[in-house]
């Protein structure tokens, strides 16, 4: 009757210890419910159990019998939650072969919304995980970073924070949105380098520009002997690339006709200028995902989907977006974006989440997942903090003081039609 019912609240129980003996009975027979068990009936063997956070939360930590792994145990979580009557739980990272650490909590466990601090120590953090702690971008794990959301569920917010988080913290940020114009990062029209809304080739100059600086930055650690930017001191370079799926979606098809018809000539020679421009500035940003994480330059890619497939077209699409750490906020479908053994996860995480907001899922660079609350601050507030910052003076390659572009050194990315095949020049950063 009792394991039937799950009645562990404090104030049902005279005494403490009966209630938690009743408990770890309790939640062994929860997995013998869902099926985790070996050929010889054997189940999950609680070993400890600790309180996580509030609102009732635990890790229980169970020895698994031979027969039994953890994989059988993911498998058989959600019928375990659903019986013992716990809204959410996961499997986490400590868990080893023979030992599962899991993560339960009577309730959703992440707070509705977390307003970021800016005078709370140092890194780019992304929010609140579910056990209350925070997630970072760790940028050894995840060199770049892709931040997904359809429209209201607090992409670009995130984006700007990070942004500003970074130039709060010395990085020299540059911003790009040849789409939409990037109204989230107005501040960097001010703190940083800015591309705004119809700049497609202002936006090929400037990611052209951070491939020099790629390059020079490489050859200088080669002639010094040093491995990466941070021996030599180097400034951080953040290249924040907003709406980046309407961008190279602007790619279009040539119009047919005429060929004497003079307008209409005009017209396709600027559709291919334009797609020629997009397939270039792509398989650039592609270079510097592969190539910059030693010269301290990382990439901030925003977009409302951005899968897999999307990357493919371009040379260097797929390295480019196997580089990037990944946060979806909202429901949207994690399949083709995150790594194929997380997606029977993440589909569970989202199915048991109340979405806000603010709230997803993030996915490093070396496939572990976490539910999270991104990090929020008022556009106001932001503006105010960064005003402190002196105005960034122009250091990008081809543009001068006053931010007029200027034609750059090529950096032979491009593939030209009718032309000699230009082969992708190697910097020598790993």
């Amino acid at each position: 009757w009792l394991m039937n019912r799950g009645c562990f609240a404090e104030g049902l129980w005279k005494r403490e210890k009966m209630r938690s003996e009743a408990m770890d009975l309790f939640l062994a027979s929860g997995w013998l419910e869902a099926g985790a068990f070996n050929r010889s009936g054997e189940g999950p063997e609680l070993q400890k159990r600790e309180d996580a956070g509030a609102s009732g939360a635990f890790i229980a930590s169970f020895s698994l019998p031979v027969g039994l792994d953890l994989q059988d145990l993911k498998e058989d979580l959600p019928v375990f939650l659903r019986y013992s009557g716990f809204k959410y739980g996961r499997i986490l990272p400590s868990s080893s072969g023979e030992n599962a650490d899991v993560f339960i909590s009577p309730e959703n466990p992440l707070p509705k919304f977390a307003r970021t601090d800016f005078k709370k120590g140092k890194g780019l953090a992304l929010g609140v995980g579910d056990r209350g702690q925070e997630i970072l971008w760790d940028l050894s794990a995840s060199p770049h970073l892709l931040v997904m959301g359809r429209s209201g569920a607090g992409k670009s917010s995130l984006a700007s924070l990070l942004a500003a988080k970074a130039a709060l913290e010395g990085w020299k940020v540059i911003v790009i949105d040849p789409c939409k114009g990037a109204p989230d990062f107005s501040w960097a029209r001010k703190k940083g380098s800015f591309c705004g809304a119809g700049e497609f080739e202002k936006a090929e100059r400037l990611v052209r520009g951070i491939c020099s600086i790629m390059r020079e930055r490489a050859e200088d650690l080669s002639s010094r002997g040093l491995a990466s930017s941070e021996e030599a001191g180097m400034e951080n370079i953040l290249l924040v690339f907003d709406e980046f799926n309407g961008y190279i979606s602007s790619i279009e098809a040539k119009e047919k006709g005429d060929a004497s018809d003079i307008a209409l000539a005009r017209q396709n020679a600027a559709v291919e200028r334009r797609n020629r421009s997009i397939s270039s500035t792509a398989a650039m940003l592609g270079t510097i995902a592969t190539q910059g994480r030693s010269a301290g330059i990382r990439l901030l890619i925003g977009a409302q989907r951005l899968g897999l497939k999307d990357m493919e077209k371009f040379r260097g699409g797929r390295a480019f977006y196997r580089s990037l750490g990944k946060v979806v906020l909202g429901s949207d479908s994690p399949a083709g974006v995150f790594q194929t053994s997380n997606l029977k996860e993440a589909n569970r995480l989202l199915r048991s989440l109340d979405m806000p907001k603010g709230r997803g899922l993030y996915e490093d660079g070396q496939g572990r997942l976490e539910a999270l609350q991104s990090y929020w601050a008022p556009k106001e507030e932001i503006e105010d903090v960064l005003s402190a910052l002196p105005d960034a003076e122009p250091s990008v390659p081809g543009f001068d003081e006053a931010g007029g572009a200027k034609e750059p050194e090529r950096l032979n990315l491009d593939d030209s039609e009718g032309e000699e095949e230009e082969e992708v020049v190697d910097f020598g950063i790993i």
